[in-house]
């Protein structure tokens, strides 16, 4: 039961990378965090960030772990969303179907007493094509698209500035204060 109610609390754990440059940092993992910022569930999550400059996204970089069995292949879908006066847009700016990923062990874990440890890993996608942006603050979210329930890693402290909703026809609504990469 704890799996559905982990479900997208979580986005920007990812970095972004221009050309060779990182604009935005992921952070240190930290598993101390009580509440992972990622659910299992259908649900969609944004998290913001900023560029200071123009340029191509390339690379995301970001933790996760599994609530059931660890799959043999990961994919994701990775979109960025343009800012609309402080929440995500409705329409993505840019979508990509990320495959292959490239998923390391961490050698940490999120214990929970009475379901067990689940191991944190981290991965590192490559777009296969770069998104051109100004500068400006965005959106990004990360859905793991092969059938496993998987969660978005904790950056811990948050921004706070997480938004969910059920599906890309619905609007965008706040999470809980605090939640957020």
């Amino acid at each position: 039961m704890w799996i559905k109610w982990l479900s997208f609390l979580w986005l920007l754990a990812a970095p972004v990378t221009l050309h060779a440059r990182l604009l935005v940092d992921k952070g240190s993992l930290n598993v101390s965090f009580e509440n992972p910022t990622s659910v299992f569930s259908v649900v969609q999550a944004v998290d913001d960030f900023t560029l200071a400059e123009r340029g191509y996204i390339r690379r995301v970089e970001f933790y996760g772990l599994y609530g059931s069995a660890v799959p043999r292949r990961d994919a994701f879908t990775i979109r960025v969303f343009a800012d609309s006066n402080g929440v995500p847009a409705m329409q993505w700016l840019g979508e990509f179907h990320a495959r292959p990923v490239r998923r390391k062990h961490t050698g940490q874990f999120l214990v929970i007493p009475e379901l067990g440890q689940f191991e944190y890993f981290e991965y590192r996608v490559a777009l296969p094509r770069g998104l051109k942006l100004a500068a400006g603050r965005y959106w990004l979210s990360i859905v793991h698209d092969a059938p496993a329930d998987w969660g978005l890693g904790p950056i811990h402290p948050g921004d706070g500035n997480l938004h969910f909703r059920d599906n890309d026809s619905t609007p965008w609504f706040p999470s809980v204060p605090g939640y957020g990469i």
